[in-house]
């Protein structure tokens, strides 16, 4: 009879690790980019760097990446080396899929509410 480990309910594995940042940071950069489109913005972090592009022309993901670097050093101290990689790789992610994106969409007509 083999015998069935219980994993810690509190931590994932690598491959959902993988799975829940790339699926994650992509959906999220989706939506950016259909803020973007429509000239919205949204509240913390993201809002401001999405005002900031606007109103420097300097993109989203770079304003972005930037404005965390504070909070790396909360995250470390707070929340511990784990964390902070997660936290650090995400934002490295969408920063990244938020530059890949208007090369790969554009939208012609995007109507506010849709956004």
């Amino acid at each position: 009879m083999s015998e069935t480990r219980i994993q810690d309910p509190h931590r994932h594995t690598l491959p959902e690790d993988t799975q829940g940042l790339l699926t994650g940071t992509l959906l999220v950069a989706l939506s950016v980019s259909l803020l973007h489109g429509a000239g919205l913005f949204t509240g913390q972090i993201a809002g401001l760097s999405l005002v900031l592009s606007y109103v420097t022309g300097w993109s989203f993901g770079a304003i972005f990446f930037t404005l965390n670097l504070p909070f790396y050093w909360l995250a470390f101290r707070r929340m511990g080396a784990r964390f902070t990689v997660k936290t650090v790789l995400s934002v490295a992610l969408l920063s990244g899929f938020t530059e890949i994106f208007p090369h790969l969409l554009s939208f012609a007509i995007l109507h506010p509410g849709a956004a």
